[in-house]
């Protein structure tokens, strides 16, 4: 059994143009809500411009909230995919909550440790669904730019 598909956020739309013409247009637009850059073949990472959790702001440097676009071809149809894993900025709380429940154990008594463990896991939650939220919506951003690119080339052939 796979766990981490539990934790991925995936999305697919398919491409009513060939992967060029896409890619082509994807690269020479603007966007208000994102930038990216091209990290492989057919392949860009999305960072949003605005993240709450990360305190990024007009691309100030920090740990952005990304996605990643993946352009396919299967057959005749061309593919489009949204993806998310596990992000830097969860591994990071993880592990610092960790250490500090490490902490905790070790030098504290078990009454105070129930009640910081407690809070700690549920900081977990919290920080995780804030950043998966601003995933989504950040992939929603990025297939309605998509969606609008395969409207404009349905316009243009038809």
């Amino acid at each position: 059994m796979n766990i981490t598909k539990y934790f991925e956020l995936k999305k697919e739309i398919e491409l009513n143009t060939d992967l060029e013409l896409f890619e082509n247009e994807f690269i020479n637009s603007e966007y208000k809500n994102f930038s990216f850059y091209r990290s492989g073949s057919n392949q860009f990472t999305v960072e949003a411009k605005i993240s709450v959790g990360t305190v990024r702001i007009n691309n100030y440097k920090s740990i952005p909230i990304t996605t990643t676009l993946e352009l396919s071809k299967r057959g005749d149809q061309n593919y489009a995919t949204l993806r998310n894993g596990i992000g830097l900025n969860s591994i990071i709380i993880t592990i610092s909550i960790l250490v500090i429940l490490i902490m905790l154990a070790i030098f504290s008594g078990s009454n105070e440790a129930i009640g910081i463990v407690t809070i700690s896991l549920i900081s977990l939650v919290w920080f995780w669904l804030i950043f998966r939220g601003q995933e989504e919506i950040l992939q929603a951003c990025v297939i309605k730019s998509i969606k609008d690119i395969n409207q404009k080339y349905e316009e243009n052939n038809f």
